[in-house]
């Protein structure tokens, strides 16, 4: 009776690594049966965090720069409200890009979409910028060509930035560092159904490590 149990079960996990094997063989663009990259996993979080820091650090360098080209008398007088209106603007900026879910690393891939809501948010933390110079009687300390050419040039810097981090987080899906690995659990038309969503996205960051039917707790893919 052991010896067929033996038998079965070691039947049973020959047949499991042939259905892997051919899997991997034929797998659809989704599939990842492999193990031997997750230690060269990217934390998810800590780009996140880091694609933050690059806007805010691109915002703030752009204002300083444009500032320390137009040099004038009034200017040069006022730097240090310069630098304070600066970097306050910048952290409204983060603010709004994450209020508009602009640091959700699965829509990194692409910018187009993303576009309107930079430029707009963008747009709302100048805006603001300029409803405190207004409130607070400021507009003598600082220079309006200024904050106009801040605006538009923060703006493309930020736009070229998240350019360059599109193509940076292809590359890391494409090599296998970025994305999330799934397991679906069930079979049917409705899993075939959802594979097939998932498949037709060309930018899915999610990779399926398998596919189990919970009606017979086997793996079927």
């Amino acid at each position: 009776m052991s010896v067929a149990k033996g038998a079965s079960k070691s039947a049973h996990t020959s047949n499991l690594v042939s259905t892997l094997q051919q899997a991997a063989d034929v797998s659809p663009r989704l599939a990842d049966f492999s193990v031997s990259r997750r230690g060269q996993l990217i934390s998810r979080q800590v780009f996140a965090d880091l694609v933050r820091f690059f806007d805010f650090a691109v915002s703030v360098l752009s204002g300083l720069l444009i500032a320390a080209l137009y040099v004038d008398e009034g200017l040069a007088t006022h730097a240090l409200g310069y630098t304070g209106a600066v970097a306050g603007t910048a952290v409204i900026l983060v603010l709004v890009f994450e209020y508009f879910q602009l640091y959700q690393v699965s829509k990194f891939s692409s910018v187009a979409p993303q576009l309107p809501r930079l430029v707009l948010g963008s747009a709302i933390a100048f805006v603001g910028l300029a409803a405190v110079v207004f409130f607070f009687k400021a507009g003598d300390e600082f220079s309006r060509f200024w904050l106009a050419a801040w605006f538009v040039a923060g703006t493309c810097s930020i736009i070229v930035e998240r350019v360059a981090v599109a193509k940076l987080t292809r590359h890391w899906i494409e090599a296998g560092r970025l994305y999330r690995r799934a397991v679906i659990f069930g079979g049917g038309d409705l899993t075939t159904e959802m594979i097939q969503t998932l498949e037709s996205d060309g930018e899915a960051d999610i990779r399926i490590c398998g596919v189990f039917d919970e009606r017979a707790f086997s793996r079927v893919g």
